[in-house]
C-alpha cells in the first residue's frame, strides 16, 4: 500500500491486487430492504497472533473476570480483571458448542479495552459478554463464528463501535442436542 486517505476511504498500491476484488460503484440497498451487500475487502491478520489448536475442537479462549481470594489468616482479598487488546489477531478460537474466543465474566471494578483486533475461524461465539461493565470494543472484526458472533449479557457502560460482525453461520446440529435449545444465528446479541 502506497497511501490511504481516512476521510474518503481512498487507497493507492504501489503494485497490482492478487486476488479479485470489486465493489459496485452505487448502493445495492434500494434492492435489498437498506442492506449494502458490495463487496469489502476486511484485513483480518495482525502483528500479534494468537492462534487456537485444531486438535479436539478445543480451540483457545480468553477469559477476563472479578475474582474473591482469601489469604491465610481468611482475610478476603478482592482482584479486578481487566483486559488491554490492541491490535492482535486470533484465529481458530473459542471452543465447539461450549466458550467464546473472548469472555468477560462478572467484571465490574476495572474498565477494559478490545481494539483495531480481527477474530476469526472459530467454532463457538466470538465474545461473550456476561455481567461486567465497562468495555469498549472498537475498529475490530469478528468473522466467521457460529452461531452468535458477539453477544452482550446483562452489560453495563458497553460501547460497541465501528467494528464488524460478519459469516456467522448456523452450528452443527449433530454436535448438541436440538430439542434442548433454539439455535439462531446472530451478528450481535444483547440482552
Amino acid at each position: 500500500m502506497k497511501t490511504y486517505d481516512d476521510k474518503t476511504g481512498t487507497v493507492t498500491f504501489t503494485s497490482a491486487l492478487r486476488f479479485y476484488h470489486f465493489g459496485a460503484a452505487k448502493s445495492t440497498g434500494e434492492i435489498y430492504n437498506g442492506v449494502d451487500i458490495r463487496g469489502e475487502v476486511l484485513l483480518l491478520s495482525r502483528n500479534i497472533k494468537i492462534m487456537g489448536t485444531s486438535e479436539d475442537d478445543w480451540g483457545c479462549q480468553i477469559i477476563t473476570g472479578d475474582a474473591t481470594e482469601f489469604d491465610s489468616k481468611d482475610k478476603e482479598i478482592k482482584r479486578g480483571g481487566q483486559m488491554f487488546m490492541v491490535n492482535v489477531e486470533m484465529e481458530r478460537c473459542s471452543q465447539k458448542d461450549n466458550n467464546a474466543a473472548i469472555r468477560f465474566e462478572s467484571v465490574k471494578t476495572k474498565p477494559s479495552i478490545i481494539k483495531g483486533s480481527a477474530f476469526h475461524g472459530g467454532l463457538h461465539w466470538g465474545m461473550h459478554i456476561r455481567k461486567s461493565d465497562y468495555i469498549v470494543l472498537e475498529d475490530n472484526i469478528w468473522f466467521g463464528f457460529r452461531p452468535i458472533g458477539v453477544n452482550i449479557d446483562y452489560g453495563n457502560f458497553i460501547r460497541f463501535s465501528n467494528n464488524f460482525v460478519g459469516m456467522i453461520v448456523r452450528r452443527d446440529k449433530s454436535s448438541f442436542k436440538a430439542h434442548t435449545t433454539r439455535d439462531k444465528e446472530g451478528a450481535v446479541i444483547a440482552c
